[in-house]
């Protein structure tokens, strides 16, 4: 099992660890703009998986600080 972060979400080096994404350059390689060009597919694939693991990633400490800061924001509303 990958190590996780403390809000459940791979870090990029994580990111490097997975072969699907591994073969293809990691986290740097599928963030370059010419991939939607080359593979649009695995470009939209790669940006829906982040996009998924973001809205499903537990609160952390961090998310209470920017409550703090910024004012009353209601549990599950950062992002």
């Amino acid at each position: 099992a990958l190590p996780i972060s403390d809000s459940d979400l791979l870090t990029f080096e994580d990111i490097r660890k997975i072969e699907a994404f591994s073969k293809h350059g990691g986290y740097e390689g599928l963030c370059r703009p010419e991939l939607l060009d080359e593979n649009p597919a695995l470009c939209r694939g790669f940006w829906g998986w982040c996009r998924d693991s973001y809205k499903q990633a537990r609160e952390h400490r961090g998310h209470e600080i920017l409550r703090r800061v910024l004012g009353e924001i209601p549990k599950g509303k950062m992002g």
